[in-house]
């Protein structure tokens, strides 16, 4: 099955501790994920009674906002990696994903700074923001040496390997996962979606949106 290819920095595997972290297309067929990318509902929506969500929310969109255009997020280091689809699947669509791989490989969380963001196509051509996304990757440690990203399709076992750290969240929610990587060359980690631009019925931390499609 073919998915969104990530690339990671050799240096990755020699992360030397872990930090507080979070946090994965414009051409192409919608494909499914791979396992592991499941839905949980259910997830909160901005509404008049969550003041402080709601107030989180527009920090972000305030953050993003000139990411509407692409043109803007490339040069902010935002990168669609070649031959990435468009992620859809029976619950919805995600999306083409565009990854800044600086964000993604320093480990820190930052709600204003995602490490992806996430479009969708739309009629006439070219693509429209609708979500961020953010990720942060499985360290594990077996006692000696510095934490480690986790690649095996199999989780980790204790002993000897234990988690370094747990789930982070943003704005209160904890990311989905941890998951394993979509792609051979993407390790396990934690991911959370927020639907900032583009309502979402399943909510606005759903990982897929069912208003949405991968045909303009």
């Amino acid at each position: 099955m073919r998915t969104t290819s990530f690339v990671f920095a050799a240096g990755i595997a020699l992360i030397a501790a872990p930090t507080l972290a979070v946090s994965g297309c414009a051409d192409g067929n919608p494909v499914q994920p791979t396992a592991g990318l499941s839905a949980r509902p259910p997830y909160p929506k901005a509404s008049p009674g969550n003041p402080e969500l709601n107030s989180g929310l527009a920090a972000i969109r305030n953050a993003t906002a000139s990411f509407h255009d692409v043109e803007a997020a490339v040069a902010a280091g935002y990168v669609l990696p070649p031959g990435s689809p468009c992620v859809a699947s029976p619950a919805g669509t995600m999306g083409f994903h565009y990854v800044n791989q600086a964000l993604l490989m320093d480990q820190a969380v930052d709600p204003l700074r995602p490490e992806m963001l996430v479009y969708v196509p739309k009629p006439g051509g070219g693509v429209r923001l609708a979500a961020v996304e953010y990720m942060r990757i499985v360290l594990v440690s077996n006692g000696s040496g510095a934490p480690q990203p986790w690649f095996p399709e199999e989780q980790w076992t204790s002993p000897p390997w234990s988690l370094v750290h747990g789930a982070p969240s943003v704005l209160g929610h904890t990311f989905d996962g941890p998951m394993a990587g979509h792609d051979p060359g993407m390790p396990w980690h934690w991911d959370l979606h927020v639907w900032l631009w583009a309502p979402n019925p399943s909510g606005d931390f759903a990982q897929f949106n069912p208003a949405l499609s991968c045909s303009p």
